[in-house]
């Protein structure tokens, strides 16, 4: 397993402003801390009280500054208010990032409606109306290159797996939001992109997944991977500062998977990867 500490990729975000929903924990939590350390002025909209909080005394430590606000994404009907509040408040916006999700992983075919309306209203719809709202908040007299919106997918929009129904059909949506977006709001200078993440260790599950007791289970995992180790938040975090920088300004549209080569290998051979 690699280092899970942040990487320095010289890339400069100064008196950028930038908003990662679902920004509390996981992979969202690795893109606040790096935007933050490379100048950023961070928003982490969540509805998880005590991990915002930590996380905005964090990155208020570590970089520029930033400001947690605590919002239901389920809430649909307050979105557009809230970014053209954050908008008018910051003198425009400069990055949006589309991380949060919600609802159960369920047994396959007995997913209820109440959990595909909460996990397509924060991971489908909420992003819609996000995107929108940031795209329309650009006065056409104050038009930049380098606006991006960068959508946090999943490799689950292209394969079947263990995930809801729901789940994968909202990343698939994410991913054909990406490429409309991308066509509309080039007009308005917003470069539109997606990141698939594959087999991602979250840093809350580093010390169990390195632990002795699960050593099959990790070999098992990383002989899968053409690169010969699983992924991390900051392989995530890095792509995603890439994505929004002038390093990247003619790259939009695009879904680009991080998972090590793991989706690019014929099934039947890497149901036989298990050589232990």
């Amino acid at each position: 397993m690699r280092s899970k500490n942040k990487i320095n990729m010289n890339l400069d975000f100064k008196d950028k402003v930038v908003i990662i929903t679902g920004g509390g924990r996981g992979i969202g939590r690795a893109i606040s801390v790096n935007y933050a350390s490379s100048g950023a002025h961070v928003i982490v909209i969540d509805n998880n009280e005590e991990e915002g909080r930590k996380l905005a005394y964090e990155i208020n430590n570590v970089g520029n500054s930033g400001e947690y606000i605590n919002f239901d994404l389920s809430n649909t009907g307050r979105i557009d208010q809230l970014i053209r509040g954050l908008s008018e408040k910051h003198s425009g916006l400069d990055v949006l990032i589309n991380n949060a999700r919600s609802g159960d992983r369920t047994i396959p075919l007995e997913e209820t409606y109440e959990n595909i309306q909460l996990t397509a209203g924060v991971t489908l719809f909420s992003p819609m109306l996000l995107s929108q709202s940031f795209i329309n908040c650009i006065d056409k007299t104050e038009i930049k290159k380098n606006r991006s919106i960068v959508n946090i997918s999943s490799v689950a929009a292209g394969f079947a797996g263990s995930e809801s129904l729901a789940y994968h059909t909202a990343k698939s949506g994410l991913e054909g939001m990406t490429r409309y977006l991308a066509k509309h709001g080039g007009e308005k200078g917003v470069r539109v992109n997606a990141i698939r993440p594959g087999f991602i260790v979250q840093d809350e599950y580093i010390d169990r997944y390195m632990h002795d007791n699960n050593t099959y289970y990790r070999k098992k995992a990383e002989n899968a991977h053409p690169t010969g180790y699983v992924g991390t938040n900051n392989d995530v975090a890095m792509l995603a500062l890439f994505l929004s920088n002038k390093a990247s300004q003619f790259i939009t549209g695009q879904i680009i998977t991080v998972d090590g080569g793991l989706t690019i290998q014929d099934q039947w051979d890497l149901s036989n990867v298990s050589k232990l």
